[in-house]
């Protein structure tokens, strides 16, 4: 079975536990806990094709959009495996939903997309938040369009990404809400990122792009570009150093440093990471 990171990477590790969402192919994402200096630990164990799609970890549990149906479901992972999230409400349907974040107080965010042709279900994207995992649902914000997100953030705040404007002139955007107000902020690429790291302490949501180089986004709406070559993947937990993906290795960038990213290790050849979050202990599960 081959690992994520090869055991040099992982001895080179900052202090804390990294979870990764990796595998050989999309096909085959799984979640992975690596600690530094310590070992890698495999925590779901999908099937190839029907493979965990997105997850976020925090001080409050582990939160998954599982794959193992036709589609997303959203699942708690528990020491016996993934655990399906219910509707409240006395509904006992899985709870579908995609891109959940989850604080450190338990409150989760996730995204449901317009529902299948001939289906009496809503046809928007629809922005979820619930204060636990077995809380009862809120919408945050709906459109037709589309959405994705949310990722949570400093002081109360929620940042969704999506296009805005009228038809024909939509720009790609981070909506980022506290208490019921919004600010629309315009990254500096015209594309969605593929992925947004923010945090409870982060100063800004560090965005990917796939074709074009990384940058902050700060909520006042500065703009810096990460150094060239380089793709955030989470932030540490108190918003002071990031960790980075190039096409081959891990690296941290740090505040105190911001012109470079120093080198921790290669990534095992053939593996992707698509997420990750560090936390400084061990999230329960």
């Amino acid at each position: 079975m081959a690992l994520p990171l090869p055991a040099g990477t992982q001895r080179n590790l900052p202090a804390g536990v990294f979870y990764l969402l990796a595998g050989k192919g999309l096909a085959s994402l799984n979640v992975w806990q690596v600690t530094a200096g310590g070992r890698e630990r495999q925590l779901t164990h999908n099937r190839r094709g029907f493979g965990i799609d997105a997850f976020d970890a925090s001080r409050a549990g582990i939160i998954l959009a599982d794959g193992t149906s036709s589609g997303d479901d959203l699942a708690r992972l528990t020491p016996h495996g993934p655990a399906l999230l219910r509707q409240t409400s006395g509904r006992l349907d899985l709870l579908h939903g995609s891109s959940p974040d989850i604080r450190d107080d338990g409150t989760i965010g996730y995204v449901t997309p317009p529902a299948r042709r001939g289906s009496r279900a809503g046809t928007e994207f629809v922005i979820w938040t619930r204060r636990s995992f077995d809380g009862r649902g809120s919408v945050l914000l709906r459109q037709h369009h589309p959405l994705a997100g949310p990722v949570f953030g400093p002081h109360g705040q929620i940042a969704v990404e999506g296009w805005v404007g009228p038809p024909g002139q939509r720009r790609p955007s981070v909506i980022i809400y506290r208490e019921g107000t919004e600010r629309r902020l315009l990254t500096g690429i015209d594309a969605i990122p593929s992925l947004v790291a923010w945090g409870q302490q982060a100063p800004a949501l560090a965005l990917a792009f796939p074709a074009h180089a990384a940058e902050l986004l700060f909520p006042g709406g500065r703009r810096q570009l990460l150094p060239v070559g380089w793709q955030p993947l989470a932030w540490n937990q108190d918003g002071t150093r990031l960790l980075m993906q190039s096409a081959t290795a891990l690296g941290i960038w740090s505040r105190s440093a911001p012109g470079r990213v120093a080198r921790i290790g290669a990534i095992t050849r053939g593996m992707q990471i698509l997420q990750a979050d560090w936390l400084t202990r061990k999230a329960p599960l």
